[in-house]
């Protein structure tokens, strides 16, 4: 197994959240409530399973991701990371999967970052991936101070 490119991986987590974001878009309120509901958020990026509807079970963004890099994405919290992939041909042994190819973090607020960051340092394996949001303000990326 050949552990996915950077660039690999977001071209797939990119059509994968588009493919999600367009089945939920349907539903303008739905989307909105899936937007700003952790409950329903966590299960669209990450989770297989509670998929907000329209989504079908097993069908998150990050599951999809690791589908189309021909791995398996690992349910739950492994190590309290926000989500691993794994290769197919080695399924979890006991509570984790060994060895990660992809670690997963997420953090809606970007001034919890830091800490996230640190989680996928402690980690080894091949990929590591975190994701963040920034505020927009009228085109420009608003920048923020530490208190």
């Amino acid at each position: 197994m050949i552990p996915p490119t950077a660039k690999k991986f977001l071209e797939a987590f990119i059509l994968s959240f588009a493919e999600n974001c367009e089945l939920c878009k349907i539903d303008a309120a739905r989307w909105r409530q899936i937007w700003i509901d952790p409950g329903s958020w966590n299960p669209f990026m990450f989770w297989k399973t509670g998929q907000p509807h329209p989504l079908p079970t097993g069908a998150s963004v990050l599951a999809k991701t690791a589908d189309k890099l021909h791995l398996e994405c690992y349910e739950g919290e492994p190590f309290r990371l926000d989500g691993a992939i794994y290769d197919r041909d080695h399924p979890p042994q006991g509570n984790f999967p060994f060895p990660i190819v992809v670690a997963f973090e997420h953090e809606n607020n970007h001034r919890g970052f830091d800490d996230e960051i640190c989680k996928l340092l402690s980690v080894r394996c091949p990929l590591k991936v975190g994701i963040t949001y920034a505020l927009l303000l009228n085109g420009c990326c608003r920048t923020f101070r530490r208190s």
